[in-house]
């Protein structure tokens, strides 16, 4: 579960980017959360807004149900949390930055890059 304290990317006005997670595809829960990038007028800034970790707590996307801090953090020091990759920034032929969701090729280079930095990490 992603601790995002909220779904922005960019608050610049008239360059609003957001991701929108979604916890099922065609009914079925997704065992990790997927996103849509979301841009300008299509942006609901009241829903980006809303994180899910906030107060040293957390709301599960799936049921709504509040994760204790307490719980949170003993889940990290047990090392049973990882990052997420939510979006990927991009530059346009113009030159000018964007964003993307991820692809399954970003998914896998990701992949690639930690078993590579888990063998040479110690060297």
């Amino acid at each position: 579960m992603p601790l995002m304290p909220d779904m922005w990317i960019r608050k610049i006005e008239g360059k609003e980017v957001a991701v929108r997670m979604r916890t099922e595809a065609d009914g079925v829960a997704l065992d990790e959360p997927q996103f849509d990038v979301i841009f300008g007028r299509d942006v609901d800034a009241a829903e980006a807004s809303r994180g899910i970790a906030a107060g040293g707590r957390a709301i599960s996307p799936y049921d709504d149900m509040v994760i204790d801090g307490d719980y949170i953090k003993a889940e990290a020091q047990a090392g049973r949390m990882s990052e997420i990759l939510y979006a990927v920034a991009i530059r346009t032929a113009s030159g000018e930055r964007t964003f993307r969701a991820p692809t399954e090729d970003d998914h896998a280079a990701l992949r690639s890059a930690e078993a590579r930095f888990a063998d040479v990490k110690d060297v």
